[in-house]
């Protein structure tokens, strides 16, 4: 005769609904964390490539200033009005603090390289450059106007001239090219001041 044996009943213990809830809690709270500390990383990458951008500006404004001052030519102009504008002058001919000269441009197959008037200048805290097609100018003869940097307060040129052999001496404004060895560019730019020195005639 067999003996009636208890029989072993598996249970099985699951999460309780608040168990649930407060799991689900703490899941919503480390994703609204991780959500903005992603958002912060973010925010500071799209700030420090604005810069970064801000920087390459700045660094291709002096390398194009760099190469055109470098070509400097002693060649007037004449000006709208008939006048006789210097190779290199510290105003330039709208009368805005700047600097206008011309150099020697790209090279045209078949020809000599071309001149080319440009001049640098700051408006509505903007650094400005002024390009024109031709170098001897009519009334009518349009300027090319572009933007090289925003945000920019001061712009400040002085000029390392040679005033007698051997003696040199940095000067707010240029009368005779032929006697400019350098040039530094003070700007402000950003509220941060940066400056650079180019050197003229090597």
């Amino acid at each position: 005769m067999t003996k009636n044996r208890p029989v072993a009943i598996k249970t099985y213990k699951g999460f309780t609904l608040l168990e649930l809830m407060v799991a689900i809690g703490i899941f919503a709270v480390v994703s609204l964390l991780a959500m903005g500390g992603m958002s912060h990383v973010m925010t500071m990458q799209k700030e420090s490539q604005a810069r970064l951008d801000e920087l390459n500006r700045l660094q291709m404004f002096f390398q194009v200033f760099d190469r055109e001052i470098s070509h400097l030519v002693n060649r007037p102009v004449r000006g709208e009005y008939g006048l006789q504008l210097a190779a290199l002058s510290s105003t330039t001919s709208d009368a805005l603090d700047g600097i206008e000269f011309t150099h020697q441009g790209r090279m045209i197959p078949g020809q000599s390289y071309s001149l080319q008037r440009v001049a640098y200048y700051i408006e509505a805290d903007k650094l400005n450059k002024k390009i024109w097609p031709v170098l001897d100018r009519a009334e009518d003869t349009p300027s090319y106007q572009q933007t090289v940097l925003d945000d920019v307060t001061e712009f400040k040129i002085r000029y390392l001239i040679a005033t007698t052999p051997g003696q040199f001496e940095w000067q707010e404004s240029v009368y005779d090219s032929s006697q400019l060895r350098g040039i530094r560019i003070d700007i402000n730019w950003h509220n941060n001041n940066v400056y650079r020195i180019f050197p003229v005639g090597r």
